[in-house]
């Protein structure tokens, strides 16, 4: 099925066949109308995007990611005030390549 537009009227025609790539035969329409807007086919496969789900999905993505981001900025926190118990242990008790260890 195709959807057809001419001057004044919209028309559903059965296609009859597709001699080549860029033509088809479409069944007789009873109109005066010379020029056609083309809207397009009618097909049994037709899949939609559902944006509603995407839209879900996307929202509970992006928590989960931002849930991760969180832990990984306390890990971080953490690493970084252990660290900084190893280097205030290391000074006291007088460690000599403290420097070196700590520039790396």
């Amino acid at each position: 099925m195709l959807r057809l537009f001419g001057d004044t009227q919209m028309y559903e025609c059965e296609v009859l066949g597709t001699p080549s790539p860029t033509q088809f035969s479409i069944k007789a329409i009873d109109t005066a109308s010379k020029q056609f807007f083309v809207f397009g086919k009618k097909t049994d496969d037709f899949r939609a995007v559902d944006y509603d789900r995407v839209f879900t999905l996307g929202v509970s993505d992006i928590q989960e990611l931002n849930r991760q981001n969180e832990e990984l900025q306390k890990q971080n926190i953490e690493f970084h005030a252990r660290l900084k118990a190893i280097e205030s242990i290391l000074e006291n008790t007088g460690y000599e390549n403290l420097k070196m260890l700590t520039e790396k």
